[in-house]
């Protein structure tokens, strides 16, 4: 009984000493603050919300750590250098909705002593990292739950990055990749960021061919026609529609979708392309039967 009296006793201590102090942490929107005293580990809600940097905290109860000022560089470093440092390969950054702000994935530069270090498997976020350039090697630090930027590794070669950076504008696969000093965990951050990218261009073609859908849809109404497909062909866009009467008709447009090359359904005597998809609708549907095709 008196050992857990002696244990209660030291943690109301430690917890009245907590109060009185200040300290340095790294903090990221949508995280907790973690401060170890006497080896127990106290978690704090930050103060402003949504604060992204390094600060000097002080706490205001129990719960929460009120943000006093920013620390000087010589302290942050103090404080990196307390904890487990690791060589990586920028990658891209990592986005997120609510997320922070300035967070990068990277690779391990050893992906073997990763494992072992770590117990872990790349890739990994890399928080607090501003101003990195995609494939330059930095050097982080591991506080058991996040990797903090320390800064950019002075030795490693540049000109290694520069390569990957001009193979990845001119969409080399993985395979094809040849530099001295390439090594397969360079290659796995090479894949990662072309794997990316063409997610990236996947979906800017998704929502360019929904805009261009909404645009058709959008004129065909006001014309008082009904948008029934799209597709691409050489030269153009082929539309499918339907008119005020019922009838369906396919008409060839430039690959911009501002001017008609083909009407399709009536002939226009070579004046297609003084018509856009609004007022085509309207000329084929009030078209005589003698001059329409379908």
């Amino acid at each position: 009984m008196s050992r857990l009296l002696d244990l209660l006793d030291r943690v109301a201590a430690a917890e009245r000493e907590l109060a009185q102090r200040r300290f340095v942490a790294p903090c990221v929107p949508g995280t907790t603050l973690r401060v170890r005293v006497d080896g127990l580990v106290h978690t704090f809600v930050p103060n402003p919300p949504g604060f992204e940097g390094w600060g000097l905290f002080a706490p205001i109860d129990g719960q929460r750590a009120q943000l006093r000022v920013r620390p000087d560089e010589g302290t942050v470093s103090r404080y990196l250098a307390l904890l487990p440092r690791v060589r990586l390969v920028a990658v891209r950054p990592a986005k997120a909705a609510r997320g922070p702000r300035h967070a990068w994935w990277a690779m391990p530069v050893s992906r073997e002593a990763f494992r072992r270090r770590f117990r872990r498997e790349g890739p990994v976020v890399v928080q607090l990292a501003k101003e990195l350039v995609a494939f330059e090697t930095i050097v982080a630090r591991f506080d058991g739950a996040s990797f903090w930027l320390e800064g950019s590794e002075t030795f490693a070669d540049p000109r290694l990055a520069d390569h990957l950076r001009r193979a990845l504008g001119e969409w080399q696969l993985p395979d094809t990749l040849a530099f001295p000093g390439l090594t397969p965990e360079h290659r796995d951050a090479y894949a990662l960021a072309l794997s990316a990218r063409l997610q990236a261009k996947e979906w800017a073609t998704h929502d360019d061919a929904a805009s261009l859908e909404a645009r058709l849809r959008r004129a065909l109404h006001v014309g008082g026609g009904r948008f029934e497909s799209v597709r691409a062909r050489e030269g153009g866009l082929t539309v499918e529609w339907t008119d005020r009467d019922g009838h369906r008709h396919a008409s060839f447009l430039a690959d911009d979708a501002t001017s008609v090359r083909s009407a399709g359904a009536v002939c226009l005597q070579g004046h297609d392309a003084d018509f856009d998809l609004t007022s085509l609708v309207g000329v084929v549907t009030d078209a005589p039967d003698h001059v329409r095709f379908d």
